[in-house]
């Protein structure tokens, strides 16, 4: 995977984070948007929510990030038709409810198949969030 690019645009008071990546978003990638995430909300506290832009994603990537507090769309793109992404077409990839539902009931499940990474980052990022460290409006 290439080295993402952040974009941020302001909307009144919400806030987008566009993380746009070159490659497959994968599983392994999961530990790294977390950190990220964690920064991202430490200086942007309210009204945030993402955008993540790739050409492919991991199966079951957007089941899990769907867990993460800030809401989270994701945008697939040709790398054949517009491998800079200067130009082209985005098309939305859109998570069935049902998915999101299930895979928030079976969270000890999915644990379960994080590597130690992905858990610790989940981890660290609700402890966060629980504390107060992050307020969400």
């Amino acid at each position: 995977m290439d080295a993402p690019e952040t974009l941020f645009f302001r909307q009144g008071e919400h806030l987008i984070w566009v993380e746009r990546v070159g490659g497959l978003f994968s599983r392994q990638a999961i530990s790294d948007y977390l950190a990220k995430t964690r920064q991202v909300q430490a200086r942007f506290p309210q009204n945030l929510s993402a955008v993540i832009v790739a050409p492919d994603f991991e199966e079951g990537v957007r089941e899990l990030l769907a867990l993460v507090r800030i809401p989270i769309r994701f945008f697939q793109y040709s790398q054949k038709d517009s491998p800079s992404l200067k130009s082209g077409w985005l098309e939305e990839v859109v998570l069935r409810e049902k998915a999101v539902e299930l895979a928030r009931e079976e969270l000890p499940l999915l644990s379960n198949r994080l590597s130690r990474e992905e858990l610790r980052e989940f981890i660290q990022l609700e402890i966060d969030l629980a504390s107060g460290k992050y307020i969400r409006a």
